[in-house]
């Protein structure tokens, strides 16, 4: 659906932007996909 493909083009844009701004950023979208981990919250 849509939606879904909404989802992963959102993901891929978010890691794509986080790659050209470093480990820093890539450090704290780790930390964010720990926390939706851990909140038990399905996306997508």
């Amino acid at each position: 659906n849509s939606m879904g493909a909404y989802v992963v083009f959102c993901e891929a844009l978010l890691n794509l932007v986080a790659r050209e701004l470093g480990d820093k950023a890539l450090s704290s979208l780790a930390g964010r996909e720990r926390l939706i981990a851990e909140m038990n919250i399905e996306v997508g």
